[in-house]
């Protein structure tokens, strides 16, 4: 079974030594995040469609767990429309 790359993540943010400086990479984040979000849509929503085509290809998962393979199949048509 191939491995699949995901889209770039951000990097791990430093330690939070205060509550002030908390609240304000908490707020950063939040615009990053919906920015990235933007972004990486079609990013996201190719992923998920490879993954749903390598799950429906798997004839060794789709013996095994035939139900399981559908559902998340399903999720991530749907989750990829959503985003």
């Amino acid at each position: 079974m191939a491995v699949i790359p995901f889209p770039d993540r951000h990097s791990p943010a430093a330690p939070v030594r205060n509550i002030r400086e908390l609240s304000n990479v908490i707020h950063a984040n939040e615009d990053r995040g919906r920015a990235a979000c933007v972004e990486n849509n079609d990013a996201v929503r190719r992923f998920a469609l490879s993954v749903a085509a390598k799950l429906l290809s798997d004839r060794e998962l789709n013996q095994a767990a035939p139900f399981m393979i559908d559902r998340i199949v399903r999720l991530l048509m749907t989750e990829s429309k959503n985003s």
